[in-house]
């Protein structure tokens, strides 16, 4: 018998994965026996691929389970289990007048100076909170609110106060008033993404320790950055995504690229043992400065390891982001590669129109370039797949209607749908498409017709070889 390692070994990853999911799904369900469970899931709009089947695997079992699933997610995202009975959507809309004020009494208090500014701010916030939040924040940042937190109090009149009519205009105005230190390191820090490692942050910021540190202070200290890890290596998460956006957005392109330049060549030495855990992260920066080559090798691995854990969605947009890459310049070579290559993951997810639409780009592009071997080896995809191309050709006299490969010496190896009996001639109208049941002539073997016609398709096989076909009918 195997030991529970070498069967491990002996699984495709296809099948780890779904043992994977059972496993964690049996956790919970063990722990719901012990005591009823409530699980906090934030952000799915981000979820990954095998978190969205963990989820959807492990809400199949609330039925019978003492669970509660809370998650969380911007508007317009509906989770995958979204149509199950069970599931109830709770939509968020922003504060009510009253919630407003009390949200505000918290963050001001109730000073008599400040009935006049909590109406303002009220009216123009229409009671979004993190709008609310960040504008209290950007009062006291230029002295129209003066104290601390829950005791402040008004320094000016209501006429005389300022309030961007956006929070992004809000968020920007707040960023634009840092000093000059203060304001790189927050550019530098969201060019990274919404959670920051100091020790990536490090690499990109040309500060000795004691200024970095200062500075993560400061920004905590304006709530522009929260510290939400400290051990195995101290991590930053930016308050709101939008404070992330709107500070990466206001930086210049050619000072975008070069940060993201800086983050590749920093993950590559940081992590140089163990680059595949980072290779997505290498990829998204690769692509963003513009360093097409290795963002194509980036990608091209990212591929590479979510298909090894059947991920193949994230897969297919690996693909498809090295495919645009590759317009930079065009390199045909690897732009078939990649037709290929999202050939393959189409046909494995069922997608058949997409994968005969990428086979097909890619086996004319090898032949093309006479790079036979691979126009084989998409040509054994497009076999496969049952993949046919619909166009017709004209086999000395025989209308063809397929043969995609029929242009390649090994006749055998096309895939061909051949009218068998008394085909006629194409005429200018068209081609004649006779009742007679087809064969399909695959790898030397048919399917479908009689014996007779096998025989017959063998007859036109060797007289006609490869001569004639590829003559397009219409």
């Amino acid at each position: 018998m195997l030991s529970d390692d070498e069967e491990w070994q002996t699984l495709d990853p296809l099948a780890r994965q779904q043992r994977t999911i059972e496993a964690i799904k049996q956790i919970f369900l063990q722990e719901s026996r012990e005591r009823p469970l409530l699980l906090v899931v934030e952000d799915l709009h981000w979820a990954d691929v095998a978190t969205q089947q963990l989820l959807d695997r492990l809400v199949s079992a609330f039925p019978t389970a003492r669970i509660m699933l809370l998650v969380t997610s911007r508007p317009g995202h509906e989770p995958d289990f979204g149509d199950r009975t069970y599931y109830t959507p709770l939509r968020l809309h922003p504060l009510a007048p009253t919630g407003a004020d009390d949200l505000l009494l918290g963050l001001l208090g109730n000073d008599a100076s400040l009935g006049p500014v909590k109406r303002a701010l009220i009216e123009r916030t229409q009671g979004n909170p993190f709008f609310l939040e960040e504008s209290v924040q950007a009062l006291a940042e230029v002295g129209v609110l003066i104290g601390p937190r829950g005791a402040r109090r008004s320094t000016r009149a209501v006429e005389a106060i300022d309030v961007p009519a956006s929070v992004q205009a809000l968020l920007a105005a707040r960023v634009d008033r840092l000093a000059s230190a203060d304001k790189e390191l927050l550019q530098a820090a969201a060019v990274i993404g919404k959670d920051v490692r100091v020790g990536l942050l490090r690499q990109i910021a040309d500060l000795t320790e004691q200024e970095l540190q200062s500075r993560l202070a400061s920004l905590q200290a304006g709530e522009f950055l929260y510290e939400t890890h400290s051990f195995p290596e101290p991590e930053y998460t930016f308050k709101h995504v939008l404070t992330q956006e709107v500070v990466y957005a206001g930086l210049l392109k050619e000072r975008r690229q070069a940060l993201h330049a800086r983050i590749v060549e920093a993950i590559e030495q940081l992590y140089a043992d163990r680059l595949p855990e980072h290779v997505a992260q290498l990829a998204h920066h690769a692509v963003q400065a513009e360093q097409w080559s290795k963002a194509v090798t980036f990608l091209r691995h990212a591929c590479l390891r979510a298909f090894e854990r059947s991920m193949y969605r994230a897969a297919v947009a690996a693909w498809d982001e090295a495919l645009r890459c590759l317009e930079h310049p065009p390199q045909e070579g690897l732009v078939a590669h990649c037709h290929l290559g999202l050939g393959k993951l189409y046909r494995r997810t069922g997608k058949r129109e997409l994968a005969q639409e990428h086979l097909t780009s890619a086996t004319t592009m090898y032949r093309e370039m006479g790079m036979t071997y691979w126009v084989e080896q998409a040509g054994s995809e497009i076999r496969g797949a049952g993949v046919v191309d619909r166009r017709a050709f004209v086999v000395g006299g025989v209308v063809v209607l397929g043969a995609p490969l029929a242009v390649e010496p090994q006749w055998e190896r096309s895939i061909a749908w051949v009218i068998p009996r008394r085909p006629r001639q194409v005429t200018e109208e068209g081609f004649f498409l006779p009742t007679a049941p087809a064969i399909t002539l695959q790898a030397g073997s048919m399917r479908g017709g009689s014996l007779q016609a096998l025989k017959e398709l063998q007859a036109i096989r060797d007289k006609y070889r490869t001569q004639d076909v590829g003559k397009p009918a219409f």
